[in-house]
């Protein structure tokens, strides 16, 4: 917990330096900053300085996790050549065990305003308490939302950071406020009714990544409406993004064997050491996001062109806490917040850049495996008479294979939907009479887990699907029978 100490003289430094984690506020630039417009901007900074750039003015600060614990004159090198040292890091004890680490900050003058200038604090100590500790990579603490920020207040930040996503190309949906879940639709595809408008309109159900736009007239209805997040559809912005993690509570004690060495503590560690051992630089020259939850979201645009890839989501691939974003997936983009915690972007100004061909070739999905055509078990009494049964199996086998292949070609936003399409038209033959439920289930369990979905999801979204399709039997023609459709 930050505490207030006394002012003292000082010249007040370039930048200030020293081994700050986290602050619950500080003076600087005549203004008193608190939640991620303090922590997650001092971050921020910090990566900026790990990858040998100054930060932006409106970062406030250089400090961090790689300055944190150095000296001085071993963080300054050529790059601080201009900057002086801090005016006080003063190293203290604490009755409760901690160390702790005073440092003051400069206050310049208020700038002129037409009202009566507000009465701002002399330059004052700023404490900060931390466990003592021998890792060399503490991970950084979570930058806490604005306090009593108005829901007006927000939608003015959201608005436009959502209209500037959509100018750089980027498709963007709403997120319900504080929560990482899109708004629309607040149903799955096997839950859909119909009463949601863009569902009713279309007649079946809209996922978040049909709906995510870069109309800006859409975006300003949507987000004046509430102080919604912003969600980043992924593959239809032409990005993947790399998430780099942080351990849950004590998970560092417990990462796997291929991780286990000295200095490896997080995500954006195992990251730095997979790119070493591939022989690469750690590729940080990009559109860089500090999560909520003190993790990164390294933005790449994914390959384009003839023969490029469609990459999608993974989990763990590239190793230990990390995962990707790309087709059927989404990130939390600033400055949303997620439990009180805010997402802020190192550089706004700063660019995507393209994806490492090496990473892109190692993020590729290994082929579909060939499925053969499922063989039909007809149930008893729909014998069409003479060569009714093979005109029948050749009817039902077309469409179980029609069925595969529309699971097999869907996008990465599609697949659920896909699966369930499927067990929807397949399930009303069931009904019908003319196939079985495990015909059905044993065609397409194999194709929607080809294609990335869990086991479990992929047996309830079929369930769900056939039992929706079996409110609308189908029946196949006999011989002699009309094709007429059912009532």
């Amino acid at each position: 917990m930050a505490a207030r100490g006394s002012a003292r003289p000082h010249t007040p430094p370039a930048w200030v330096f020293g081994p700050l984690v986290a602050c619950e506020g500080g003076v600087l630039n005549g203004q008193w900053f608190t939640g991620p417009d303090w922590d997650a901007r001092l971050r921020a900074a910090a990566r900026m300085t790990e990858r040998g750039q100054r930060p932006a003015e409106n970062h406030y600060a250089a400090t961090g996790r790689t300055i944190a614990h150095r000296q001085w004159p071993q963080a300054r090198g050529e790059v601080w050549a201009d900057t002086t040292a801090p005016t006080s890091i003063t190293a203290t004890g604490a009755h409760d065990g901690r160390s702790a680490v005073a440092l003051v900050f400069p206050v310049p003058a208020p700038t002129p305003h037409p009202d009566p200038p507000p009465v701002l604090p002399e330059p004052m100590e700023v404490t900060v308490n931390r466990p003592r500790t021998t890792n060399t990579h503490p991970a950084p603490q979570p930058a806490p939302a604005p306090r009593g920020t108005s829901g007006s207040a927000r939608r003015d930040l959201l608005v436009p950071a959502a209209l500037a996503y959509a100018a750089r190309g980027w498709h963007v949906f709403p997120l319900r406020p504080g929560d990482k879940r899109p708004a629309f639709p607040d149903h799955s595809a096997d839950r859909c009714t119909g009463t949601d408008p863009r569902c009713g309109r279309a007649a079946r159900h809209v996922t978040w990544e049909e709906r995510a736009t870069t109309d800006p007239a859409r975006i300003r209805a949507a987000w004046t409406s509430a102080p919604f997040g912003i969600g980043i559809a992924t593959g239809p912005s032409g990005l993947l993004v790399i998430d780099l993690d942080q351990p849950k509570p004590g998970g560092a004690a417990h990462r796997p064997a291929d991780w286990d060495e000295p200095g490896i503590t997080d995500g954006a560690d195992v990251f730095a050491a997979m790119c070493s051992r591939h022989g690469h630089e750690t590729p940080l020259d990009t559109y860089t996001v500090t999560t909520g939850s003190g993790g990164t979201h390294l933005y790449f645009t994914a390959p384009t062109g003839d023969g490029a890839p469609q990459l999608r989501c993974t989990a763990g691939h590239l190793g230990w806490l990390i995962d990707t974003r790309a087709h059927g997936g989404y990130v939390v983009a600033p400055p949303s917040t997620v439990a009180g915690r805010a997402y802020v972007a190192d550089d706004e100004s700063a660019e995507a850049a393209p994806l490492p061909a090496w990473l892109a070739t190692g993020l590729t999905p290994a082929p579909l495996p060939t499925q053969e055509p499922t063989p039909i078990r007809l149930r008893a009494g729909n014998s069409g008479g003479v060569g009714g049964d093979e005109r029948l199996r050749a009817y039902l086998e077309s469409a179980i294979n029609g069925a595969v292949a529309a699971v097999h070609a869907a996008g990465g936003g599609q697949r659920n939907r896909a699966v369930y399409g499927a067990a929807v038209q397949l399930g009303q033959l069931v009904a019908g009479g003319a196939l079985d439920e495990a015909t059905v289930t044993g065609a397409l369990l194999p194709a929607a887990i080809a294609v990335g979905q869990r086991e479990t999801e992929a047996v309830r979204t079929i369930a769900s699907g056939m039992r929706k399709g079996s409110e609308r039997p189908r029946y196949v023609p006999q011989a002699g029978q009309s094709t007429g459709a059912a009532a």
